[in-house]
């Protein structure tokens, strides 16, 4: 927590008693310091600046949060963005009224953060950079009445109820939102042509098995000029057709070079030859 943590104060009774360090100049630049010996004495109850979170601490019985606030050193900005966290202790014995209620209350324990540094400590805007995301981290300034941006995106304005989603954070009294999104809603960068590809594939594939349902039925009707129906019919289901006849003989023969003709006769030539010579093997 170098650099981040630059002062934890107590303060019983709600009055700044003791600060540590008093005076630091390690967490700064040169030049740079956070002197906070002058607000020894200072009753948080009583400023304005700090009563409300002072109380809501106590109220709630929990942890309150104020800023980011500028903390000044003379005329100089030493902490461009603090986080105040207020822890209240309650111990029986200490007493304190607010708004006619009684407390056990002790006093605040309290914690002086910066804020840039914190976010830069733990990579937010590196994380939402390599996402390619855009983002705004909001919290309601109850003191202010407004809503303030303590964290975001260079592009953050471009984020509307369309392209993004809110997350309420689990802070002292859940008044932190995250807004995240992408310019162009959540749909990935790949969306539109992988769309175009699976349309594309689709018509190819049609095509594919249309291509194979038109030769089949050629290879089918091939079939049916070669065969007879009856047959293709039995084959199909699986059948084994035998079809008898007592007038017909199977005449087995070898022509010698048949290789060699076939080679130096053309194909007309070649089919009148084997024609007349099966209608004499007929007679």
């Amino acid at each position: 927590m170098e650099g981040i943590l630059v002062n934890v104060q107590l303060a019983p009774a709600g009055v700044l008693c003791l600060t540590y360090p008093l005076n630091n100049t390690d967490d700064f630049p040169p030049g740079k310091f956070l002197d906070t010996s002058g607000a020894i004495g200072l009753n948080l109850f009583d400023t304005p600046s700090r009563a409300y979170s002072t109380k809501l601490a106590v109220e709630k019985e929990a942890k309150s949060i104020q800023g980011p606030i500028t903390l000044v050193q003379g005329d100089q900005s030493v902490v461009d963005e603090a986080i105040i966290a207020r822890y209240p202790v309650f111990i029986d014995g200490h007493m304190i009224s607010i708004d006619s209620v009684e407390y056990a209350f002790w006093g605040l324990t309290i914690v002086l953060l910066d804020w840039d540094k914190l976010k830069t400590k733990f990579g937010l805007y590196d994380f939402f950079q390599r996402s390619n995301m855009e983002f705004r981290m909001t919290r309601y300034d109850s003191f202010n009445d407004r809503l303030a941006i303590i964290a975001n995106s260079s592009d953050h304005d471009l984020l509307n109820d369309h392209n993004s989603v809110s997350v309420a954070l689990e802070a002292s009294d859940n008044a932190w939102t995250l807004v995240v999104g992408y310019e162009t809603g959540f749909y990935p960068p790949w969306l539109t042509g992988g769309c175009s590809g699976i349309v594309v594939t689709s018509i190819l594939l049609s095509l594919l098995v249309m291509i194979v349902l038109a030769t089949s039925k050629l290879h089918k009707m091939l079939l049916y000029r070669m065969m007879p129906k009856e047959a293709i019919k039995k084959v199909e289901r699986g059948e084994i057709f035998v079809e008898r006849d007592s007038n017909a003989t199977i005449f087995f023969s070898h022509l010698i070079g048949f290789e060699r003709m076939s080679g130096e006769m053309s194909p007309q030539e070649f089919l009148i030859m084997l024609t007349q010579l099966y209608e004499q093997f007929d007679r």
